[in-house]
């Protein structure tokens, strides 16, 4: 048994100094002389060796995971280990660390090696048909599935997602994962969702002295805002550079608001029917189908159809034309 630990371990060292050399012969290249075609075929080799490798990255990690702990490294967590070690910042240490635990190999208490977490992108992954921007999308996506439907349901919606991936870019993938989680929840979240998203968030100061602010508000509070906007947030309307700064437009129309009418009333929806009244008339809802893209593939209809099989009542579309 330690014979065969003594040459798997040299057969590693010896493959990672071939990759080495490989690596500065490549670099000391000049490819200017080369043609378009050749520098494209280059391009899209680099990419897929850059994927694959990507795949021993969690590979390594999950075996260095298994095999000590972050205390016998001398830190207190790994993303400091990667932190130090790797010199990145904490946000990429993280973003590591969680791709190292969907797509590396897990272990079982008692030693045996288990599947990860996302099977399905770590084998697309190690092929080098997808890449990382595919596999964010794919875990977004089974984890909103995950809320609905059973493990078994969203390991097919991984597979399915991940053999439309290799023909179509991160984008296009986000709207069939969209519209696949919309399939699989075709009643909705409810009415109470909404308000537990709304809230304001303030971000850090910047160094000259801005805040970015990002948040979800209730329409009434929205329609508030927009009209303060146009209005004292026009142009030439409260321009700090200006000699003599206009502060309210003139005419003003907030002086002018008796006339409008009131709002209407929002229209509450009923997640469970496949009406939803609007103005005095029933609006029936129409089931959801997949577009095809403009001089692009895009998956089957049947690969959604799979997912669900129920028509979506909630509002969202199949992938538009012509989109990248």
């Amino acid at each position: 048994m330690l014979a065969n630990g003594v040459a798997d371990r040299e057969v590693v060292l010896a493959a990672f100094d071939a990759y080495d050399s490989a690596c500065e012969q490549l670099a000391a290249l000049d490819v200017t002389r080369l043609s378009p075609a050749d520098l494209l075929t280059l391009q899209s080799q680099r990419e897929h060796r850059a994927r694959t490798t990507a795949a021993l990255d969690h590979r390594i990690m999950a075996a260095l995971q298994a095999q000590s702990t972050p205390k016998e490294i001398g830190a207190r967590t790994w993303a400091q280990i990667l932190t130090i070690r790797l010199r990145i910042s904490e946000a990429e240490a993280a973003h590591r660390l969680r791709d190292a635990a969907d797509l590396g190999p897990r272990h079982s208490l008692d030693g045996q090696v288990l599947l990860p977490t996302l099977p399905a992108c770590a084998a697309a992954l190690a092929e080098g048909t997808i890449n990382l921007e595919h596999v964010q999308e794919i875990r977004t996506a089974v984890e909103r599935a995950g809320r609905y439907a059973a493990r078994q349901r969203c390991g097919q919606l991984e597979a399915d997602l991940v053999e439309a991936a290799t023909r179509i870019t991160p984008r296009t993938l986000r709207e069939v994962a969209d519209y696949a989680v919309c399939a699989l929840n075709p009643d909705g979240d409810g009415p109470d969702i909404a308000a537990h998203e709304r809230g304001i968030t303030l971000g850090r100061q910047d160094p000259d002295g801005l805040i970015r602010i990002s948040g979800w508000v209730d329409p009434e509070l929205g329609a508030y805002l927009k009209t303060v906007n146009q209005v004292w947030g026009a142009p030439g309307i409260n321009n700090p550079a200006d000699e003599a700064p206009v502060s309210n437009p003139s005419p003003n129309p907030l002086d002018h608001t008796d006339g409008l009418p009131a709002p209407a009333p929002a229209v509450p929806i009923q997640p469970a029917t496949p009406t939803v009244a609007a103005h005095g008339r029933t609006v029936r809802a129409a089931p959801c189908r997949l577009g095809r893209g403009a001089g692009r593939p895009e998956p089957r209809a049947g690969t959604v159809r799979r997912i669900a099989g129920a028509p979506c009542r909630t509002g969202c579309r199949p992938p538009q034309r012509g989109r990248s």
